[in-house]
């Protein structure tokens, strides 16, 4: 089903802001916990400046791919494929099994993201339940209660009419991180009370995996380009991307310095945790959280939708009817998976920090080069230098990443299956 509207330069801010604006946010004064004040600022800019760099050769990847084979409306996997056959001949023996891989880690990644969103919203939701009433419904009944409003976010057939309800997301957000912004600036200790440089090297792969996971949103770039009036206003120097990135690594940032700052050592894993919860406008902002991660749901879900539409509807055909229920045993089987184990978000940020890892910051580097493999490495190889310090960057996060998150693994997995004790609630 071949969609030919096209959405505006805004219309994209708005998706970016949403892709990248999650509930990672709200973890970052942990990430400054982990690393010390003064140090986890640079960092968090270093980290901006990477993936966005990664982000932009991505789609000039795509471009550059167009104007040498004529080929349109490209994937990532369809970039992958043709950055190799493009590249010199020990690379176009393997366009195949890149395609494949890409198409893997994309499919597995965003598929399971569905079912950690539909945990955190319910969780968002369930929180403020669980303040106001005595029998409030098990959690796995919260999260059950989502899928048919997922199921209709999901319908929406186009990015250009997704826009608004991104909007909606981005103001949810920016509402949330006001009302616990007044919470940073009530009782602030001296500054001199908290780690500059951070002290425990072991803490410092917390920081990574919060800060590199929270900032990622490689997958919608290229389904968001190719809806585009002028995806090359993407990628200008004055672009969505340095906008958008500058404005997210900003808001991580600034609540990291902040939280860390207000709270110190007593800061939780999420921030609104930290907040007095009997206070009605702090369970507004769970509120706000939940609504706001609903509505991301439905920019990750076209990741998953343009990767199993074509085969499928190339084999029934590209009727309304295959497409909507593509979109419906997708969004019934992420659900169902959130159901059976609301637990999950741990286990999925495993796959996360390998995947966002390779997709996000190496892949790439790696592709843009093989295009780009007869222009040399310029004067001194400092091309070269660059991808592989870029490079070296990528590994460490799927290192720290994934150690951090078989951590989270490990104490989920004593909580849930080694003692008797529930599900939290807390977003």
């Amino acid at each position: 089903m071949e969609n030919q509207k096209q959405i505006s330069d805004l219309d994209a801010m708005m998706h970016i802001l949403k892709a990248a604006l999650g509930t990672g946010i709200y973890a970052m004064p942990v990430a400054f916990y982990s690393a010390g004040m003064f140090l986890s600022v640079g960092l968090t800019i270093l980290t901006g400046i990477i993936c966005t760099h990664c982000a932009t050769l991505l789609v000039r990847s795509g471009l550059a791919v167009t104007e040498k084979t004529e080929k349109t409306k490209l994937s990532y996997a369809d970039i992958s494929e043709n950055a190799c056959e493009l590249g010199p001949p020990w690379a176009q023996k393997m366009s195949k099994g890149f395609r494949i891989l890409t198409l893997a880690m994309l499919f597995m990644s965003y598929y399971l993201t569905l079912s950690c969103y539909a945990v955190i919203s319910a969780r968002s939701f369930y929180y403020v339940i669980e303040m106001h009433t005595d029998s409030a419904p098990t959690l796995r009944i919260g999260i059950a209660c989502l899928i048919v409003p997922m199921i209709l976010l999901c319908y929406i057939p186009h990015y250009k009419y997704l826009a608004p309800v991104s909007m909606v997301a981005n103001i949810f957000v920016l509402a949330a991180l006001l009302i616990t912004y007044y919470y940073f600036f009530c009782g602030l200790p001296s500054i001199s009370e908290r780690d500059a440089f951070g002290t425990d090297l072991i803490k410092y792969p917390m920081f990574f995996s919060i800060t590199i996971f929270g900032m990622m949103f490689i997958g919608v770039i290229m389904p968001l380009a190719n809806t585009m009036k002028t995806p090359e206003h993407l990628v200008s120097t004055f672009g969505l991307f340095n906008i958008g990135m500058t404005v997210i690594t900003f808001l991580n940032g600034f609540t990291g310095f902040m939280g860390y700052w207000r709270y110190g050592d007593e800061v939780e894993g999420s921030i609104t945790l930290n907040l007095p919860g009997e206070k009605i406008e702090c369970q507004v902002v769970n509120v706000f959280i939940g609504v706001a991660v609903f509505c991301s749901i439905g920019v990750q879900f076209f990741v998953c939708h343009e990767i199993a539409y074509e085969p499928i509807a190339e084999k029934y055909g590209r009727t309304v009817i295959v497409d909507y229920v593509i979109r419906t045993v997708i969004v019934v089987t992420a659900g169902g998976l959130a159901v059976a184990a609301p637990f999950i978000v741990p286990f999925v940020s495993i796959l996360g920090a390998f995947c966002f890892s390779v997709l996000g910051i190496m892949l790439p580097i790696i592709l843009y080069r093989l295009i780009y493999w007869e222009d040399g490495f310029g004067k001194l190889y400092w091309k070269a230098i660059k991808d592989i310090l870029v490079l070296l960057f990528g590994i460490a996060a799927l290192i720290f990443g994934t150690a951090s998150s078989v951590e989270d693994v490990i104490r989920v997995f004593k909580e849930e299956f080694g003692s008797n004790s529930t599900t939290t609630a807390a977003p």
